[in-house]
């Protein structure tokens, strides 16, 4: 009953502690219990806050074991994405997979799925919109390239062709390295709104959230490459922002549980700060790769 006081009054979890002796409310199931684990679900009866240390914990544990309700995450994760992660946040871990696993197992099969099933197709697929795209914006930004001094338009294109393919060769990786960049304007924007008003969401949440989030996204790419063998990335953009973003935003208002007003400005704000964060680690990439080319050389 303590921890349920605990649970109503505003706070999420209780601190790392010793297991007390007496009954204990289980934070997954809600049922009264005596002893170290509950007996009706199997939790603890201990449940962190999420840390970065507890975080890495769970990571370690989650890849060792294999999670057979990922099938339950993935499916609520399309209906109830919001509130699936605040359950998570708020102890009730018993049901759900680890959502960087989750993520890892999902990255791991797309990776499979486009190195050894559909890799021709996608593969020119996305690297054909990403240099029709980048050569649209080009000339709208430089109209007299053709015909100033520099790299020829050919050059142009078979320096673009590389990079899109380098792109396609490390999407999935590269969308694990920018969980952090897209969680720290989420965490500056409602890390003290709605339901983490009296406990302030912290950065570590954040990530979980953004994972679960990419999850989500890593699954709409799943189901839509093989979609590519008859229509257009562009198409198939399109259609993954139609079905992602209202997912997202609905995600927002589930575990916040604020009203669309504030969703709607909120996400704006975070947008604005998520392109600016970008264009930071792209800079700084850029001159990584820059020095590191150098260096080699």
């Amino acid at each position: 009953m303590k921890q349920q006081n605990i649970i109503e009054s505003g706070q999420l979890t209780q601190r790392k502690r010793e297991v007390e002796p007496g009954m204990h409310h289980c934070l997954n199931c809600g049922k009264e219990f005596e002893g170290s684990f509950c007996p009706n679900c199997g939790q603890a009866a201990r449940v962190q806050r999420i840390t970065g240390q507890s975080l890495v914990k769970q990571i370690i544990s989650s890849v060792l074991n294999f999670e057979a309700n990922i099938p339950r995450t993935l499916i609520d994760l399309f209906y109830r994405p919001g509130y699936l992660i605040a359950d998570y946040l708020t102890g009730k871990r018993k049901d759900y997979s680890n959502p960087f696993s989750t993520l890892l197992l999902l990255v791991a099969a797309y990776l499979f799925l486009n190195e050894f099933v559909f890799k021709d197709q996608v593969r020119q697929a996305m690297i054909d919109y990403s240099t029709q795209v980048g050569m649209g914006l080009n000339r709208e930004l430089n109209p007299q390239a053709d015909v100033a001094l520099g790299p020829t338009p050919e050059m142009q294109y078979a320096q673009e062709m590389e990079l899109a393919g380098a792109i396609f060769d490390y999407f999935s990786v590269f969308n694990l390295l920018l969980i952090p960049v897209v969680a720290f304007p989420l965490w500056l924007v409602f890390r003290k709104v709605g339901r983490f008003a009296q406990q302030s969401l912290n950065f570590f949440e954040a990530l979980v959230a953004v994972a679960y989030l990419s999850c989500l996204n890593m699954v709409i790419n799943l189901v839509s490459a093989p979609f590519l063998c008859i229509s257009t990335m562009s198409t198939i953009t399109i259609v993954g922002y139609v079905i992602c973003i209202p997912l997202c935003l609905l995600s927002l208002r589930q575990l916040f549980l604020i009203g669309w007003g504030q969703v709607l400005w909120r996400s704006a704000v975070f947008v604005v700060l998520l392109v600016v964060f970008y264009i930071i680690t792209f800079i700084v990439m850029g001159i990584g790769y820059a020095l590191f080319a150098f260096l080699t050389q």
